[in-house]
C-alpha cells in the first residue's frame, strides 16, 4: 500500500495509492545518494509530515482497501475499522520517491500477521509513529542511516550526547553546513528531539503538531530565499 502525498495542503486527495518508483530514502541515505541540499531535504520531511498528519486524523480502518490488505469482514476487523489507522512500521525505507522527488509512504497500516489486520490507532501506536518520524528526521539531518532492523534508539543516543557536549554542529550531514541554513536546521532538529524523546512521562506531540512546526520551518525557509534572490 502506497499513498502519495503531493499537495501542500492535505486533503482527501492525497491519500491516492499510487505505484512509485523502486528508490527509498533509507537507500538513498545508505548509498550517500540522497537528497543533497537542504531544501530537498525540508522537502521530504514537511511532506511525510504531512502525510501522517493527515493519515492519523482523517483514514480509519475502513479507508483502507479492503480488498488489497485481505481483510475479512469479522467482527475483530470492524472494530479496528473504528479508529485511526496507525502506520506502525515508519521508516527510510518505507518512504518511497516519485520521479519529480515527491515522497511516497508505504505499508500504511498493514501488519504481516496471518490476518494483516490495520494497526489499530491507540494513543501508543500513533505516538510511536510520530517516535518513528523523529528518526526519519534525524537521518535526513545527518546523513546517518539506522543499523538494519533497528529502531533509531542509538541514532538518537548519539544525537543526544553530542548535542548534551554543547557539539550540535557535529550532528549535521557535512552536505548541509554552508552557513545559510544552519538556524532552521538547528530547529528541524529539535522538532526531531521533540519525536523521539524518551524520558519517562514524556509524550511526543501529535503528528498535527509536527506538521505545523515543520510547514513554519519551511516557510521561513522560502522567505529566506526570497529574499535573497
Amino acid at each position: 500500500m502506497i499513498s502519495r502525498i503531493s499537495n501542500t495542503t492535505c486533503s482527501s486527495e492525497q491519500a491516492q495509492y499510487s505505484v512509485a518508483s523502486s528508490r527509498s530514502l533509507g537507500r538513498s541515505i545508505e548509498s550517500s545518494q540522497g537528497p543533497v541540499d537542504w531544501p530537498t531535504r525540508l522537502h521530504i520531511a514537511a511532506k511525510v509530515a504531512e502525510g501522517m498528519a493527515f493519515m492519523h486524523a482523517t483514514l480509519r480502518g475502513d479507508g483502507i482497501n479492503s480488498t488489497d490488505n485481505s481483510i475479512s469482514n469479522s467482527s475483530d476487523e470492524a472494530a479496528a475499522a473504528d479508529g485511526p489507522i496507525a502506520h506502525g512500521n515508519l521508516k527510510t525505507s518505507n518512504i518511497l520517491f516519485t520521479a519529480g522527488m515527491d515522497p511516497c509512504i508505504s505499508e500504511y497500516g498493514v501488519t504481516t500477521g496471518p490476518h494483516q489486520l490495520p494497526v489499530t490507532g491507540g494513543a501508543a501506536a500513533l505516538q510511536a509513529d510520530v517516535r518513528a518520524f523523529g528518526v526519519v528526521l534525524l537521518e535526513l539531518l545527518t546523513g546517518k542511516a539506522t543499523v538494519a532492523q533497528g529502531d533509531g534508539a542509538e541514532l538518537a543516543r548519539w544525537v543526544a550526547a553530542v548535542i548534551r557536549e554543547e557539539w550540535t554542529a557535529e550532528v549535521f550531514d557535512r552536505a548541509l553546513l554552508d552557513g545559510s541554513n544552519e538556524q532552521r536546521m538547528v530547529r528541524l532538529l529539535q522538532v526531531a528531539m521533540r519525536c523521539v524523546d524518551a524520558s519517562p512521562g514524556a509524550a511526543p506531540p501529535t503528528m498535527r503538531e509536527v506538521s505545523s512546526m515543520i510547514n513554519a520551518i519551511r516557510e521561513e525557509d522560502d522567505r529566506s530565499i526570497s529574499s535573497e534572490a
